[in-house]
């Protein structure tokens, strides 16, 4: 990303957010005890190794923010 103002340029690389694998890594069981916990595991865990990378989707993030004061945070 670059950002111009009053003839500064800021430029930042932001790095991209793999969408894909924060889905499967957020996936979560609502109750159901250690035995559900278990399960779920074993279904993140198929997931992650049966997965097509190629097919991951990416983001950024929401909010970016870039400093135009170099030096000054």
């Amino acid at each position: 990303m670059t950002c111009r103002l009053n003839g500064a340029d800021v430029n930042q690389q932001i790095p991209a957010i793999n969408a894909t694998v924060e889905k499967t890594n957020s996936t979560q069981s609502s109750g159901g005890g250690l035995a559900v916990a278990l399960a779920f595991a074993l279904v993140k865990r198929v997931i992650k190794t049966s997965r097509d990378a190629t097919n991951d989707k990416f983001r950024y993030p929401g909010r970016i923010e870039v400093n135009l004061q170099p030096g000054k945070k």
